[in-house]
């Protein structure tokens, strides 16, 4: 079983498991993330006050909208004392969540034994948003797992951890990512979400203790410790927190894309006629990237052709444009930039065919 993990000492873990259900909506903002190791992802100011606000060591609340894009295990919320990530059950077609609590013991090592509870297994449409919550009763210490409002919770006698929860470590609280652990916590791991996440909110409490009608727009109240709608204009790199807190999340751009190819066109008139290209589809960025064309235009998404620099968003259509050669046997070419990656677009002329059926009139004139 493939696991993520964002601590180098040993674990204690509890986990267990939810299938995802049905589709729901919610908010027009969301979050983009490509899911590749490296690619972009957000996270809380680094040089934050240890504990961080988001460092929880009571009851507790996680819940976000998503819409996972690959049935496999990707973090969704993170912090030094909770991962919420998305879980694909061993030997099974099914999709769920996971929620794992880290905790220490009186010597502050982080010990302890893992528990694996799966319970309601069902399928995931892939391109759906669910509403997903992890919780935890620090009274009772019971954890509790929702989608779409149907609620479980960990058996009676089964307790979440055997100690406090592991807060203070200076580790950022995250989106679509887990941070390692180390002195100054802010070492991104390696995996990222794959999907959507939009609409978060962390509560100081716990906040369902029963089946519920997910909302589709969070509200704050005095147990709100975090909330963002990710309702800002396309583009941006920071994220208001709607609570009574000021923790701005923080956008870590991915714009470099995927590699991208044109079709080379071949046997084209000669004489400066405008040749167009294959569309490509921008992909692999999760923020606007630059785009740059030298020896042609470009047009985006069905516009008007251009040679001005610019900017693509992750989904955008993008053509190419270049004017064939004068000369016969003759090849043209445009190179497009994208995010630092380039892919060119070549025309080349053909030869003239002679038509003798246009000589034949004057073959046959006795004059």
């Amino acid at each position: 079983m493939k696991a993520i993990l964002k601590h180098t000492r040993p674990l204690a873990l509890l986990v267990f498991f939810l299938g995802l259900i049905g589709p729901a909506l919610a908010g027009t903002g969301s979050l983009n993330f490509q899911g590749t190791p490296g690619s972009g992802y957000v996270r809380e100011a680094t040089g934050i006050v240890s504990p961080s606000p988001l460092d929880i060591s009571g009851s507790f609340t996680l819940e976000a909208w998503i819409n996972p894009s690959s049935i496999d295990e990707r973090p969704i919320l993170s912090d030094s004392a909770y991962l919420l990530s998305t879980f694909p059950v061993p030997n099974s077609s099914v999709f769920g969540i996971k929620f794992i609590l880290f905790y220490t013991n009186s010597n502050n090592d982080i010990i302890g034994s893992v528990t694996t509870w799966p319970v309601q297994l069902t399928g995931l449409a892939i391109g759906t948003l669910n509403h997903v919550v992890a919780m935890f009763d620090g009274v009772n210490n019971r954890c509790f797992l929702a989608i779409n409002g149907v609620l479980t919770v960990t058996p009676a006698g089964t307790a979440c951890t055997s100690g406090p929860l592991l807060t203070g470590s200076n580790q950022l609280f995250g989106v679509g990512i887990t941070f390692a652990g180390n002195s100054a916590g802010n070492n991104p791991g390696p995996e990222r979400f794959n999907g959507s996440i939009t609409e978060i909110r962390i509560s100081t409490s716990q906040r369902y203790i029963a089946n519920f009608t997910p909302a589709t727009t969070f509200t704050s109240d005095p147990f709100t410790a975090g909330l963002w709608h990710i309702n800002e204009a396309p583009g941006s790199t920071t994220f208001a927190d709607s609570g009574p807190g000021n923790h701005t999340l923080f956008a870590v751009a991915d714009t470099t894309p995927d590699a991208f190819s044109f079709n080379a066109q071949t046997g084209i008139p000669f004489g400066n006629a405008a040749v167009s290209s294959n569309p490509i589809t921008v992909s692999g960025i999760n923020f606007g990237a630059p785009v740059s064309i030298v020896g042609g235009s470009y047009s985006v998404n069905g516009g008007a052709f251009t040679a001005a620099p610019g900017a693509v968003n992750n989904g955008d259509s993008v053509r190419v444009r270049v004017n064939s050669s004068g000369s016969i046997n003759t090849q043209t070419c445009t190179t497009l930039t994208i995010g630092g990656v380039s892919g060119p677009f070549c025309a080349t002329t053909g030869t003239p065919v002679l038509d003798l059926t246009l000589l034949l009139p004057l073959l046959l004139d006795d004059d």
